[in-house]
């Protein structure tokens, strides 16, 4: 039969090798981990930029004033540049776009 000072010198033993376990495989972990997530939305991205471009186009038609604006042609650009902020891990993918569009009297204003 095990006495309390054994139990409590056997979790007290547990912790610790637990704490050191974490302390040596944490950051390996947290920057496996890392990479998996940023290779997960890098195909995300990849898979969807069609349907967030048409999104685009549509919202700029939508909230736009401007009659120029919503009749404009978008010629979407193929590079891609990602950046990954330090401070928050945000990933956020930069595309070019061109927008093409008439100004119309209206536009003009006065």
């Amino acid at each position: 039969m095990m006495t309390v000072s054994t139990s409590l010198a056997l979790v007290v033993a547990i912790v610790a090798v637990a704490a050191g376990a974490a302390a040596l495989f944490g950051p390996r972990l947290r920057r496996r981990c890392r990479r998996r997530d940023i290779a997960r939305a890098l195909r995300q991205f990849r898979m969807s930029r069609e349907q967030l471009e048409a999104r685009f186009e549509e919202v700029v038609r939508l909230k736009s004033s401007s009659e120029a604006l919503k009749k404009a042609s978008f010629e979407w650009h193929s590079e891609v540049a990602f950046g990954l902020s330090p401070e928050s891990g945000v990933l956020t993918a930069f595309v070019s776009v061109s927008a093409t569009f008439e100004m119309t009297d209206e536009d003009a204003g006065p």
